[in-house]
Protein backbone atom coordinates (compact mmCIF):
# COMPACT_ATOMS: atom_id res chain seq x y z
CA UNK A 1 0.00 0.00 0.00
CA UNK A 2 0.92 3.78 -1.02
CA UNK A 3 -0.07 7.27 0.91
CA UNK A 4 0.30 8.55 -3.02
CA UNK A 5 -2.32 7.72 -4.95
CA UNK A 6 -1.79 5.61 -7.93
CA UNK A 7 -2.91 4.24 -11.25
CA UNK A 8 -3.97 0.21 -11.08
CA UNK A 9 -4.84 -2.08 -13.79
CA UNK A 10 -6.21 -5.45 -14.36
CA UNK A 11 -5.44 -6.53 -17.87
CA UNK A 12 -7.35 -9.22 -19.93
CA UNK A 13 -5.50 -9.83 -23.53
CA UNK A 14 -7.22 -11.77 -26.01
CA UNK A 15 -6.36 -13.55 -29.30
CA UNK A 16 -5.93 -10.94 -32.20
CA UNK A 17 -9.36 -11.90 -33.92
CA UNK A 18 -11.32 -11.17 -31.24
CA UNK A 19 -13.53 -7.59 -31.49
CA UNK A 20 -14.25 -6.43 -28.32
CA UNK A 21 -17.74 -3.96 -27.70
CA UNK A 22 -17.69 -1.76 -24.49
CA UNK A 23 -21.25 -2.45 -23.37
CA UNK A 24 -21.32 -0.04 -19.84
CA UNK A 25 -18.36 1.19 -17.61
CA UNK A 26 -18.55 -2.54 -15.93
CA UNK A 27 -18.53 -4.87 -18.93
CA UNK A 28 -17.35 -5.55 -22.37
CA UNK A 29 -18.01 -8.60 -24.98
CA UNK A 30 -14.93 -10.22 -26.89
CA UNK A 31 -15.93 -12.29 -29.84
CA UNK A 32 -14.89 -13.32 -33.27
CA UNK A 33 -16.67 -12.69 -36.27
CA UNK A 34 -19.30 -15.40 -37.33
CA UNK A 35 -18.25 -17.10 -33.68
CA UNK A 36 -20.96 -18.93 -31.84
CA UNK A 37 -18.82 -18.24 -28.31
CA UNK A 38 -18.67 -15.08 -26.90
CA UNK A 39 -16.42 -13.99 -23.73
CA UNK A 40 -17.94 -11.37 -21.15
CA UNK A 41 -15.29 -9.27 -19.11
CA UNK A 42 -17.23 -7.92 -15.88
CA UNK A 43 -15.94 -6.10 -13.08
CA UNK A 44 -17.97 -6.19 -10.65
CA UNK A 45 -18.00 -3.12 -8.09
CA UNK A 46 -16.27 -4.65 -4.92
CA UNK A 47 -14.93 -2.61 -1.85
CA UNK A 48 -14.46 0.67 -4.17
CA UNK A 49 -16.32 2.86 -6.37
CA UNK A 50 -15.63 3.23 -9.90
CA UNK A 51 -14.36 5.84 -11.51
CA UNK A 52 -16.71 8.05 -13.38
CA UNK A 53 -14.91 7.40 -16.49
CA UNK A 54 -12.08 5.12 -17.60
CA UNK A 55 -12.87 2.83 -15.64
CA UNK A 56 -13.12 -0.17 -18.62
CA UNK A 57 -10.69 0.26 -21.83
CA UNK A 58 -9.93 -1.64 -24.88
CA UNK A 59 -6.15 -1.14 -25.82
CA UNK A 60 -4.69 -2.26 -29.10
CA UNK A 61 -1.82 -2.05 -30.62
CA UNK A 62 -0.74 0.69 -28.76
CA UNK A 63 2.84 1.70 -28.62
CA UNK A 64 3.80 4.13 -25.63
CA UNK A 65 3.21 2.51 -23.63
CA UNK A 66 3.89 -1.00 -25.78
CA UNK A 67 0.19 -2.75 -24.85
CA UNK A 68 -2.31 -4.78 -27.29
CA UNK A 69 -0.18 -6.71 -29.12
CA UNK A 70 0.09 -10.57 -29.88
CA UNK A 71 3.13 -12.29 -30.89
CA UNK A 72 2.71 -15.14 -33.14
CA UNK A 73 6.85 -15.60 -32.79
CA UNK A 74 10.03 -12.73 -31.81
CA UNK A 75 9.99 -11.31 -34.78
CA UNK A 76 5.82 -10.54 -35.92
CA UNK A 77 3.52 -9.13 -34.28
CA UNK A 78 -0.11 -8.05 -34.71
CA UNK A 79 -2.40 -5.76 -33.15
CA UNK A 80 -4.69 -7.86 -30.47
CA UNK A 81 -7.26 -6.25 -27.83
CA UNK A 82 -6.54 -5.82 -24.23
CA UNK A 83 -9.14 -4.77 -22.05
CA UNK A 84 -8.19 -3.08 -18.88
CA UNK A 85 -10.00 -2.54 -15.44
CA UNK A 86 -9.02 0.43 -14.22
CA UNK A 87 -8.60 1.93 -10.64
CA UNK A 88 -6.85 4.97 -8.85
CA UNK A 89 -5.74 4.94 -5.16
CA UNK A 90 -3.60 4.16 -2.35
CA UNK A 91 -4.50 0.86 -2.66
CA UNK A 92 -7.58 -1.28 -4.51
CA UNK A 93 -9.33 -4.66 -5.00
CA UNK A 94 -10.27 -5.43 -8.90
CA UNK A 95 -12.85 -8.41 -9.35
CA UNK A 96 -13.01 -9.62 -12.60
CA UNK A 97 -15.02 -12.31 -13.89
CA UNK A 98 -14.62 -13.83 -17.47
CA UNK A 99 -16.96 -16.15 -18.77
CA UNK A 100 -17.07 -17.85 -22.20
CA UNK A 101 -20.73 -18.09 -23.14
CA UNK A 102 -22.81 -19.23 -26.30
CA UNK A 103 -23.07 -15.82 -28.57
CA UNK A 104 -26.99 -16.03 -27.80
CA UNK A 105 -26.82 -16.24 -24.27
CA UNK A 106 -27.74 -13.57 -21.61
CA UNK A 107 -25.70 -13.00 -18.82
CA UNK A 108 -27.01 -11.27 -15.55
CA UNK A 109 -25.88 -10.89 -11.92
CA UNK A 110 -26.29 -9.35 -8.41
CA UNK A 111 -24.67 -8.67 -5.47
CA UNK A 112 -25.67 -8.71 -1.66
CA UNK A 113 -23.39 -8.65 1.45
CA UNK A 114 -24.50 -11.82 3.86
CA UNK A 115 -22.67 -11.08 7.24
CA UNK A 116 -19.53 -10.26 6.27
CA UNK A 117 -19.06 -12.15 2.91
CA UNK A 118 -19.81 -10.68 -0.55
CA UNK A 119 -22.45 -12.62 -2.29
CA UNK A 120 -22.22 -12.36 -6.19
CA UNK A 121 -24.92 -14.62 -7.98
CA UNK A 122 -24.95 -14.88 -11.95
CA UNK A 123 -27.89 -15.81 -14.36
CA UNK A 124 -26.19 -17.55 -17.69
CA UNK A 125 -28.88 -18.48 -20.33
CA UNK A 126 -31.55 -18.46 -17.61
CA UNK A 127 -29.41 -21.16 -14.78
CA UNK A 128 -27.93 -19.25 -11.60
CA UNK A 129 -24.32 -19.99 -9.84
CA UNK A 130 -23.31 -18.28 -6.75
CA UNK A 131 -19.91 -17.36 -5.41
CA UNK A 132 -18.93 -15.56 -2.25
CA UNK A 133 -16.21 -13.75 -1.38
CA UNK A 134 -14.71 -13.79 2.45
CA UNK A 135 -12.88 -11.13 3.76
CA UNK A 136 -9.73 -12.40 4.04
CA UNK A 137 -10.49 -12.29 -0.26
CA UNK A 138 -11.04 -16.28 -0.46
CA UNK A 139 -13.68 -16.87 -3.39
CA UNK A 140 -15.69 -20.25 -3.27
CA UNK A 141 -18.82 -21.35 -4.91
CA UNK A 142 -21.65 -21.03 -2.78
CA UNK A 143 -23.96 -23.01 -5.25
Amino acid sequence: MTSTPQDFQALWHLPSDQKVTVVSPTAAVAQKPGDRTKTLLLQIPYQQKLPSSGALTVKQGQTDPVQGWHYDNIFTREPAPAVSFNRTGTATTILSVIAPVSSTANVSYTTRWSKDTYAVTFTIAGRKTTIGITPGGAIYRVR
